[in-house]
């Protein structure tokens, strides 16, 4: 919490505060109910009375830290919020691109290697080849080289984002 507040800025917009508060708020009430509650079971005297002692310190440190926010921080907070014109279009072209990136990836050959597609492309990648017991090593077949990883992605998307700017018009 020391290095929360040490990073703040001295004025930050007015929704940021309250809903700082609000998930300071929730994380003291889930560490003093939800999680006292969920180790209820537990039966080891030593560790528990430890375990209450830093949740206590924890749940005292968020509360300290919500009347910092709201004695320090909401009444020098602003309404000065929006993103402005170059940032939005900013946010707007990048977000696209990482659409594109996606919807590429699960085209490619890489994504129908085999196995199901509710596997991560990590998981599906390392898991064992039933032909050659390897995993990561022996998934290399049609997929790019490293040194060409970042041309032929770029090429990829390239290719996507034509194709579908010349659907959209």
């Amino acid at each position: 919490m020391a290095a929360a507040r040490a990073n703040l800025g001295e004025s930050l917009p007015h929704p940021y505060v309250e809903t700082a508060i609000q998930n300071a708020r929730g994380s003291a009430d889930f560490l003093a109910k939800d999680l006292v509650q969920a180790l209820k079971e537990v039966k080891d005297e030593a560790l528990m009375a430890e375990f209450n002692a830093a949740n206590q310190r924890a749940i005292s440190e968020i509360q300290g830290f919500v009347e910092y926010l709201e004695k320090e921080k909401l009444p020098k907070s602003h309404q000065r919020y929006a993103l402005g014109r170059e940032k939005f279009q900013k946010m707007l072209r990048e977000g696209e691109l990482i659409a594109l990136a996606r919807s590429e990836f699960w085209r490619s050959d890489c994504a129908n290697c085999g196995g199901s597609r509710r596997f991560s492309p990590t998981r599906r990648a390392n898991r064992p080849n039933p032909k050659t017991g390897r995993g990561f090593q022996g998934h290399s077949e049609g997929t790019p080289a490293a040194e060409g990883l970042i041309p032929d992605t770029r090429k990829n998307l390239e290719r996507s984002a034509s194709s579908s700017s010349a659907t959209r018009s």
